[in-house]
């Protein structure tokens, strides 16, 4: 199977842990315990026989490249995860998935107090996981 990545990038309180978190609490029960700092998250999962890694760190001196090698390590078929729009976790995702083929996508965005925000977010995170399902379908 060809690895995968599929990279959430937008600027600072975008809500993309937001989205990343909802995706590994639909994705079902983790291959091993989760790990959190208490906002984000690393978790592993068997899908469809394929192993996927779900990495919400994505903010500018974080555990974002640790959490990435730990994804690698761990023979990740497709990993999903956060970066900035621009500097240095764009940097950590090239340098340290250079073996993957990338998808990109911006999530939705709109005025924090938008009656909408849940809806977007949940959108996201099911087109996430459609995404993730139809790639671990492939030989």
């Amino acid at each position: 199977m060809i690895k995968y990545f599929i990279c959430d990038y937008a600027g600072a309180n975008w809500g993309k842990t937001s989205v990343l978190q909802r995706v590994i609490s639909k994705l079902g029960e983790p291959i091993e315990p989760i790990i959190s700092d208490g906002i984000d998250s690393f978790a592993c999962f068997n899908v469809k026989g394929k192993t996927v890694a779900v990495v919400t760190q994505g903010d500018p001196n974080s555990k974002q490249a640790e959490w990435l090698r730990l994804a690698v390590q761990k023979g990740a078929d497709v990993i999903v995860c956060a970066a900035r729009s621009k500097g240095q976790t764009i940097k950590n995702v090239y340098d340290e998935l250079q073996e993957y083929y990338e998808v990109w996508f911006q999530n939705f965005n709109a005025d924090k107090d938008s009656p909408f925000i849940d809806d977007m977010n949940n959108i996201m995170a099911e087109a996430i996981i459609k995404l993730i399902k139809k790639l671990c379908n492939q030989k």
